[in-house]
C-alpha cells in the first residue's frame, strides 16, 4: 500500500521548534520525523477513505502483558470499537518482523482486525483473523463508509 506524502500540513514556528496542527488532537504538536509519517498518515485516512478524524485518537495508551505502550493512531468503528491500529516509524526505519511484532504485540489484547505500520516511504497493512489465528497482508483498507 502506497501512501505519499503529498498533504499540506499546517507548520509553524515555535522558537527554534517547528510544530505541526494535529487535526485529531486539534492543537500543534512538536514536528519530529515520526509525527510527520503519522501525520500523512492521518490526512490518507481521512481525505481518501472518509475515516472522520473524531473517530481516531493519537498515542493511545495500552496496556498488555504487565506492559504498557501507546499505539501511534488508532482509528474506531461507527461503535467506538477499535477498527484499526496504526505503528508509525521515522522514514529510514525499515518495515521489518521486529517492527511488525511490535505492532501485533500492542494488538494482542484489542484484538483489533486491521493494523497498519508506515515509515512513510512503505505501508504495510494487515487483516487480522483472530479466530484462525493469521494474517493477510492486503494492498488497501476499506473505505470508512463501510464500516
Amino acid at each position: 500500500m502506497q501512501i505519499e506524502p503529498k498533504y499540506t500540513l499546517q507548520t509553524r514556528l515555535a522558537g527554534n521548534t517547528t510544530e505541526v496542527m494535529d487535526p485529531v488532537r486539534k492543537k500543534f504538536v512538536k514536528l519530529t520525523p515520526e509525527e510527520f509519517v503519522r501525520q500523512h498518515l492521518i490526512r490518507y485516512l481521512h481525505e481518501e477513505l472518509s475515516y472522520p478524524y473524531s473517530r481516531m485518537q493519537v498515542e493511545k495508551a495500552l496496556q498488555f502483558a504487565q506492559r504498557s505502550g501507546r499505539i501511534d493512531l488508532a482509528v474506531f468503528d461507527q461503535n467506538g470499537k477499535p477498527f484499526i491500529l496504526a505503528e508509525c516509524k521515522r522514514a529510514g526505519i525499515a518495515l521489518n518482523q521486529s517492527v511488525i511484532d511490535q505492532a501485533a504485540r500492542y494488538n494482542l489484547n484489542y484484538r483489533v482486525p486491521w493494523m497498519l505500520i508506515s515509515n512513510g516511504h512503505e505501508t504495510r497493512c494487515f487483516q487480522i483473523d483472530f479466530d484462525r489465528k493469521r494474517s493477510f497482508e492486503r494492498n488497501n483498507l476499506p473505505p470508512a463508509i463501510s464500516r
